[in-house]
């Protein structure tokens, strides 16, 4: 009898090993159409939303961030993405470094020791993402911070014990492949991010945020830890999505190899056409950083951040532009799309701080108030007020997943560009201003919408206004893969919805 349940037992433990180690995490699939998607759970997954790029970096709070605070606020307003990285940095109390101080120098830090308690925190920061339903864009590296805050990186050898690893690893390096001790130590990273986080399944890995942009850009060493992951999932039998930032493709020679052998693509500037074309070039999916707008007449890129963060800045103009963005990448299929929320320095918008700075500034004693940050995500709710109206509508789109994208159904209109995806079920269109630009009123409309790929028929639909969620019902028919539609005036942008 003893035998029996001791043969239950075990079969049951493996049934469990089973069962997790074949959970459908991030995957990519293809459509019944042929087109791929990002698959979590059988189902195309949508990682939306604005996140605090710092989030992870500052584990479990600090700096402004608080991860558990924030997931509140974000979950009650339908965000499900995040997009941070690791310290790359000495963090200050109450966050916790990655790597342990030396034990005979607690000045300085020991490469070669893992700080578990960090990685303690990670795993369960994830885990309540994961449960929350959160999306995880990790970058294993930050490259920028080896520009802005190389005095408390922890491999400036002034900061580490290590200097057989700091060697060839500061700005302008440390992403190449010069220095072998250097080269191991990064796999051993890798792998410990891996083996604390990669099997939760909501978690898909780029290898660096704005490689180049810093350090080195070297392809070889982009491949190398590209390998590193792959042998990963082959010890482990377990896949994960993985892809590189640097910037849309602006900084590695060479990028198409490193793009071929990834699962995901990057685009960085908020443009429809990058990431179609994109999909055309590689058939991936595409991702989405943060929230770009480009402006197509003057080639200037338009960052959401700092100044014009949209959490901080509730200027119209930045807030109906911020809209767009969600909409727009929509509707070049991107499923991951990003946003900045980072905290901000309150001595620089206090007035009487900025007084006194300038004051210590003429007498040459320079900036000598600390930083005060604080959380700018809770400061308006006007871009979450708008993006809640995005979710509910797309929310009411049946298969994402065989829907075909297109820019050329709508004939007729005066708006600067008439996004459209189509099935032969549904019909998802979009109206918009010019990109990088608002306050464009447009009058009401008649329109033909061609190469239609539902069948003839009468079909019921709405349009649908970003800025309110006010729906307007209408039926339509189609004939010979056409319609007629008397389109209402708007502001800016206008969805439109066929079923």
């Amino acid at each position: 009898m003893f035998l029996n349940y001791l043969m239950i037992i075990q079969l049951l433990i493996l049934l469990i090993v089973f069962f997790s180690c074949n959970a459908q995490g991030l995957e990519i699939k293809e459509s019944s159409s042929g087109l791929p998607y990002i698959s979590y759970k059988n189902a195309p997954a949508f990682g939306y939303g604005a996140s605090p790029q710092n989030i992870l970096t500052y584990l479990p709070a600090g700096n402004g961030n608080d991860y558990k605070k924030w997931l509140d606020w974000a979950h009650k307003y339908q965000m499900n993405n995040v997009r941070s990285y690791p310290p790359s940095f000495i963090v200050d109390a109450p966050a916790t470094n990655i790597f342990q101080q030396a034990t005979d120098n607690s000045n300085k830090f020991d490469l070669t020791r893992f700080n578990d308690e960090y990685f303690d925190e990670l795993r369960h920061a994830c885990q309540l993402m994961k449960d929350k339903g959160f999306f995880i864009h990790f970058q294993l590296w930050q490259a920028v911070s080896w520009k802005k805050q190389w005095a408390r990186n922890y491999y400036n050898p002034e900061n580490n014990i290590n200097p057989k690893i700091s060697k060839h690893a500061g700005p302008g390096e440390f992403m190449a492949i010069s220095n072998p001790a250097l080269l191991e130590h990064q796999i051993d990273y890798v792998n410990k991010i891996l083996d604390t986080i990669a099997g939760l399944g909501n978690v898909y890995f780029d290898i660096a945020n704005e490689i180049g942009n810093g350090t080195d850009s070297d392809k070889q060493w982009v491949l190398k830890i590209l390998d590193t992951i792959r042998q990963w999932e082959k010890e482990n039998n377990q896949k994960v999505l993985v892809t590189i930032n640097d910037e849309g493709g602006m900084r590695i020679t060479g990028i198409e190899e490193i793009f071929d052998r990834s699962d995901l693509i990057i685009k960085d500037l908020g443009r429809w056409d990058e990431h179609i074309d994109a999909r055309k070039k590689y058939n991936k999916p595409t991702v989405s950083v943060r929230n770009i707008d480009w402006d197509y007449a003057t080639k200037h890129r338009q960052y959401f951040f700092g100044n014009d963060n949209l959490e901080i800045n509730d200027d119209d103009d930045l807030q109906i532009r911020g809209r767009k963005y969600w909409w727009r990448m929509y509707m070049a299929k991107v499923q991951m799309a990003g946003a900045y929320a980072d905290s901000y320095d309150t001595s620089k918008t206090s007035t009487g701080r900025q007084f006194i700075n300038r004051i210590l500034n003429k007498l040459g004693a320079g900036y000598r108030q600390s930083e005060t940050m604080a959380p700018s995500y809770s400061l308006n709710t006007l871009t979450e007020d708008n993006f809640v109206n995005f979710k509910n509508f797309i929310s009411e789109v049946k298969d994402f997943s065989s829907l075909h994208a297109a820019n050329d159904i709508v004939e007729g209109h005066s708006a600067a560009h008439n996004y459209s995806l189509q099935s032969a079920r549904e019909i998802v269109i979009y109206l918009e201003s010019p990109n990088g630009r608002s306050g464009y009123t447009y009058p009401a409309t008649q329109v033909q919408l061609t190469r239609l790929l539902l069948d003839d028929g009468r079909y019921n639909g709405y349009f649908y206004r970003p800025a309110s969620g006010i729906k307007m019902e209408f039926t339509t028919t189609i004939a010979n893969n056409m319609a007629t539609l008397t389109v209402p005036a708007f502001d800016d942008d206008l969805a439109i919805y066929i079923h």
